[in-house]
Order: structure tokens, then C-alpha cells, then sequence
């Protein structure tokens, strides 16, 4: 507070009237509302939702390709052919 000058002569510094307002500088917003918090994301909240998005494609391939072997597996017992015998 010392840097500014003390304008009135009352002793205490008077701070300019610049620092009345903003200036396009960052402004804390404490709402909760979904589209205002990812609106503007960083490089690092981009990079967590390719990493979850990733992942959960990864988990609904894996899931995808399980029932695929499972029904291909059922599919040759219905058949009639069992296991271990020739055809």
C-alpha cells in the first residue's frame, strides 16, 4: 500500500481508480451450473476426458467382443458337435 500515493492528506494511501473494476483478468465464478464449468477447459481437463473417454471405448469393445465369443461359443455346442469330438 505504500506504492500509491497518499492524494487527500489523511495519512493512508489512496488506491487509483483502475483497480475499481476488472480487467479481463481471471474471475472466480462459484457456480455450479455444468455448461459454465466446461465451457473453457484446460490442456489438462482435455487430456482426462480423452484418457475416460478412451477407456470406457476400450471397456465396451472388450465387453462387445466377450459376448461375440460367447455366443459364437454356444453356437457350435447347439450344433450338435461336442467338444473334443470330430465331426
Amino acid at each position: 500500500m505504500e506504492s500509491f500515493p497518499d492524494e487527500n492528506g489523511d495519512g493512508i494511501a489512496d488506491i487509483p481508480q483502475y483497480y475499481a473494476g476488472l480487467h479481463e483478468r481471471k474471475v472466480v465464478d462459484d457456480s455450479f451450473n455444468l455448461i459454465k464449468l466446461i465451457k473453457n477447459p484446460n490442456k489438462y481437463a482435455v487430456m482426462i476426458a480423452g484418457v475416460v473417454l478412451i477407456a470406457i471405448l476400450l471397456v465396451v469393445l472388450l465387453i462387445r467382443l466377450v459376448l461375440k465369443l460367447v455366443k459364437h461359443q454356444t453356437g457350435k455346442r447347439r450344433s450338435g458337435s461336442k467338444a473334443g469330438e470330430e465331426p
